[in-house]
Formats: structure tokens, C-alpha cells, sequence
């Protein structure tokens, strides 16, 4: 399993979250979480981002020294405005996709 999936897992069950509530705030199946999570399928950038934000942790801790802990870096409020702030990229991006498929 690729480093920072076995973090994943690990922070994962560290916070006492199931694969299935995971998929359920990533609006996705468990076995999709899990095929994830085990590197069975392609994690993508939204959902990596949507992954911190969930765990309350800097994207970055994924790729620096694995010898050091993670770490809280947001408030509920600040991960609040980041979430609406996801949505609204995701939205604009489909809207953009839908476009180009016009064209």
C-alpha cells in the first residue's frame, strides 16, 4: 500500500471512523472507500482534498516526514468555509466540463 494510504487508514481509525461513514461523507459506497483506502482504485484530487478536510488535517502532512504526527490545523468554522468553498470550485469545474462538451 502507497504511504500516505496506510496515513489515511491510519488517521482513519485513530478517529474511530468506519469505511462506511467515511463513503457516507464522501458520498460514496464503503467498498469504494475501501478500494480506495487499499489503493484498489484511484483516489482523485477532490476526494483527497475532501479526505483532510473530514480529518482536519494540512494536505501536506501526506507527503513530509512520515516519522512526524499530524496535526488539527482548522476549526469547525474554518472547515466550514473551505467546504462551501470545494463546492463551489467542483460546481464551477462541472459547469466548465459541460461547456466544453457543447463545443
Amino acid at each position: 500500500m502507497i504511504d500516505y494510504l496506510k496515513q489515511i487508514k491510519n488517521i482513519r481509525e485513530d478517529k474511530d471512523l468506519t469505511t462506511t461513514q467515511m463513503g457516507n461523507l464522501l458520498g460514496m459506497s464503503h467498498q469504494n472507500y475501501t478500494r480506495i483506502e487499499n489503493g484498489q482504485q484511484r483516489l482523485s484530487v477532490d476526494t483527497f482534498i475532501k479526505i483532510c478536510a473530514i480529518f482536519k488535517v494540512d494536505p501536506a502532512i501526506f507527503f513530509e516526514d512520515q516519522s512526524k504526527n499530524y496535526k488539527l490545523i482548522f476549526t469547525d468554522d474554518e472547515l466550514k468555509i473551505i467546504e462551501s468553498a470545494l463546492k463551489i470550485c467542483l460546481s464551477k469545474i462541472e459547469v466548465a466540463k459541460k461547456s466544453e462538451n457543447k463545443n
